[in-house]
């Protein structure tokens, strides 16, 4: 179905982006920056149902639920994994009505959608993966005339042996419940993100299905240049065509679904919800920094593209933890932002080396287990706790 070869689908052209079908279907993604009918009544759909074992609940017309953004952050989400294995421990951890992922927010995000019981497998990956577990450097000349500096199917195999058909119908189960999914990747000819429905893509509950939710995932988490773009067959006007995407982070190191809730006003008045009795809690954790941090880089290639690339992820982060700060304030939601502290410094600036990420899940889990502080306020463009 997907493909980059000789007898791949030529490029979808740019009059089309806005008119494509995947497996047949036209509701499967979202152009995150557009205020989407049909994303608007599916996230209405989901506040609408108050299942009874919603920890949150329902009652006297009001509504309360609990959502979760986890950021990109590459090998730092040995932190967040962290942050939710305490939280877990700690008592407290909600059952999320929605749960968003980007980069590597991908993998954690389908993991805590299904609840505390995959805690293992997160600590597991974030503790013991090697960056040999994660990619495959390619020759010289296969990075001449290629397109990326590595291989990511060491990742992929990995994906491939969580993601199965089970691992669908469970997600699907939840969907079923009231609760939503989504993670973020770049369609790089466009420079958008697109918001894919993840649980929905679980109901469909085929061997396709379980193919475009992997590759969603690997597409978040491919870094251009350093691995492959993930290429997507998609129809318009009857037509097969091809889209490149790559990493969620080359657009957004965190996301919510601004669009949908932004302009849902009208839609929860249709279905007769009192949006001044709606309460959520948005809880982001960015697995990363919110100030500059001093590291001696190397003078080699591979040193200043990973300098580049964190460089770029604080801008990114300060950028899109204010736009959630103040999206929450302005529609009265309360914000919970989990992020890793200055004071951490790692030993070494490997990425996805052991030492660093048991160090920082360790934390994570520790700051959890105690309660974790977080982090409701923002002032003068930084955020600091009250």
């Amino acid at each position: 179905m997907f493909g980059s070869g000789k007898n791949a689908a030529p490029m979808i052209p740019r009059r089309l982006q806005d008119k494509t079908l995947v497996l047949g279907r036209d509701d499967l993604r979202y152009f995150a920056e557009k205020s989407d009918p049909a994303l608007i009544r599916d996230v209405v759909s989901l506040i609408e149902k108050c299942p009874t074992e919603d920890a949150t609940g329902c009652s006297d017309g009001f509504r309360e639920y609990s959502m979760l953004a986890v950021s990109g952050g590459s090998g730092d989400g040995a932190y967040g994994a962290g942050v939710l294995n305490g939280w877990s421990a700690h008592g407290t951890r909600p059952t999320f009505k929605a749960v968003t992922g980007i980069s590597t927010g991908a993998l954690i995000a389908p993991l805590v959608f299904l609840g505390k019981e995959y805690d293992h497998i997160l600590e597991k990956f974030y503790t013991n993966t090697s960056i040999g577990d994660i990619l495959r450097r390619k020759g010289p000349i296969s990075i001449i005339f290629g397109n990326s500096l590595a291989s990511n199917r060491p990742l992929e195999n990995t994906i491939r042996s969580i993601v199965t058909r089970d691992f669908l119908r469970k997600v699907a189960a939840e969907r079923a419940k009231g609760r939503g999914l989504y993670v973020g990747t770049t369609n790089f000819y466009a420079q958008r993100l697109v918001i894919w429905d993840m649980a929905k893509i679980a109901e469909i509950g085929d061997r396709r299905a379980v193919d475009l939710f992997c590759r969603i995932i690997l597409a978040s988490t491919a870094i251009p240049a350093v691995f492959p773009p993930v290429f997507f067959d998609v129809m318009a006007g009857g037509k097969r065509y091809r889209e490149m995407h790559v990493d969620g982070g080359a657009v957004a190191q965190v996301f919510f679904l601004y669009g949908a809730m932004r302009d849902f006003a009208e839609e929860l008045s249709k279905r007769e919800i009192d949006r001044s009795k709606l309460r959520i809690r948005l809880y982001v954790i960015l697995n990363g920094y919110l100030s500059p941090q001093w590291e001696a880089v190397g003078n080699n290639m591979l040193s200043m593209i990973k300098r580049y690339i964190d460089t770029l992820s604080l801008a990114e982060n300060r950028g899109d933890i204010g736009r959630l700060y103040f999206f929450a304030r302005e529609h009265g939601h309360e914000f919970k932002l989990a992020y890793i502290p200055p004071s951490f410094e790692p030993e070494n600036d490997g990425e996805f080396d052991k030492k660093n990420m048991r160090r920082l899940f360790d934390l994570g889990r520790k700051q959890a287990e105690a309660g974790y502080p977080w982090v409701d306020k923002i002032e003068t463009g930084f955020l600091t706790p009250d």
